[in-house]
């Protein structure tokens, strides 16, 4: 089980780019992004 739930969190951590994005205070923080096909994919692993 645990082999199994490693493959997933690595296999979603692939899929999962990270974007440089304006906050509301004007500053640019990375935050995790995710296109809609990969976002499937990831809740299917789940």
């Amino acid at each position: 089980m645990e082999e199994k739930k490693a493959l997933v969190i690595f296999e979603v951590s692939e899929k999962i780019g990270q974007l440089k994005l304006r906050s509301a205070d004007g500053k640019f923080y990375s935050t995790d992004c995710v296109n809609t096909k990969n976002m499937f994919r990831i809740v299917q692993l789940a």
